[in-house]
């Protein structure tokens, strides 16, 4: 079956759901459903046998957590958008340290709960701990080119 008739076949399925639904819950939904596999991918990165599935797996999840906020900065109140970004901030948090092994902290649950959301606001001074401000960028390098095909080695 190709594209044109698989898609001919969810027609109806669309059609119902426009019509019992509005814009908004519609993208509530999506959201929510797109936010449930970035969580889960988020912890199933986290138990992955290699690095490099872990690391697939958490690039997944940051797929599906865009798209997850592209829903849910279409609804109309801004508290439900801040609060998924708090819920997803911390489920990708945790498979971030996961997958760097940062142990500085003992590995636990993810809690989701948003009764904080100090740690959002923190994540900056992460961020400086990893990138050191004072080395070049790679902006700063001479591009190669036909001419300079060694610049950047």
């Amino acid at each position: 079956m190709n594209i044109s008739q698989q898609l001919e076949e969810m027609l109806p399925l669309a059609e119902k759901e426009l019509k019992a639904k509005d814009f908004s819950q519609i993208h509530f939904e999506s959201a929510m459903t797109w936010a449930a596999r970035a969580v889960v991918a988020f912890k199933m990165s986290m138990s992955m046998p290699t690095a490099a599935t872990a690391l697939l797996q958490y690039d997944d999840a940051r797929c599906y957590e865009s798209k997850a906020m592209e829903s849910a900065t279409l609804l109309v109140g801004p508290d439900f958008t801040s609060e998924l970004t708090d819920v997803l901030f911390k489920a990708r948090e945790a498979a971030f340290r996961s997958l760097v092994g940062a142990e500085d902290e003992p590995k636990k649950e993810v809690d989701l709960s948003t009764e904080s959301t100090s740690e959002a606001k923190d994540f900056g001074s992460t961020v400086s701990d990893i990138v050191d401000e004072t080395e070049p960028m790679s902006s700063e390098l001479e591009p190669t080119t036909k001419e300079n095909p060694d610049a950047q080695k």
